[in-house]
């Protein structure tokens, strides 16, 4: 929740809301408070972030149904690629649903009812939807940090 706060800070948002890339500053901070059992020492980073993307998946899976997802896919030429992270605006996020309809109707039904109202809510439904689409094998993640680029899988 601090990365949101700070974000909206930033970017002059009136709303804080959490997003996928805010979960990159769960990593550092839970390893100070947690022991983590790893098989060889220096990895727990790792089973920490593993652990993240699991509970992403698992609720990814119960909370989103996709009518089409192959026309979302598709929609993912080689040409369009989606950059993510916890220093975006909101408005970078509107513009991708300008660019991509297809994932409008899925990130809409995420953010719920406020979605008209809140650009932050459809921020943080996106990257939730393209985080889910990469941990089900849909879509292809680079990342850096705090910092994502979704694009198609070849």
């Amino acid at each position: 929740m601090a990365n949101a706060v700070r974000r909206a800070l930033r970017t002059t948002e009136p709303v804080a809301v959490p997003r996928i890339s805010d979960l990159s500053a769960l990593v550092p901070s839970t390893q100070g408070k947690i022991e983590v059992e790893a098989m060889e020492e220096g990895h727990e980073e790792i089973v920490v972030a593993q652990l993240v993307s699991a509970a992403v998946l698992s609720v990814f899976r119960r909370r989103v149904t996709l009518d089409d997802p192959g026309a979302i896919v598709g929609a993912f030429t080689e040409q369009v690629v989606v950059h993510a992270g916890d220093d975006l605006p909101s408005a970078a996020y509107l513009a991708v649903l300008a660019d991509l309809p297809e994932l409008e109707p899925p990130t809409r039904a995420l953010a719920g009812p406020d979605a008209a109202e809140s650009p932050a809510l459809m921020a943080s439904a996106l990257e939730f939807l393209l985080e889910g689409l990469h941990l089900t094998k849909r879509l292809n993640k680079d990342s850096s940090g705090a910092r994502a680029l979704y694009r198609g899988r070849k």
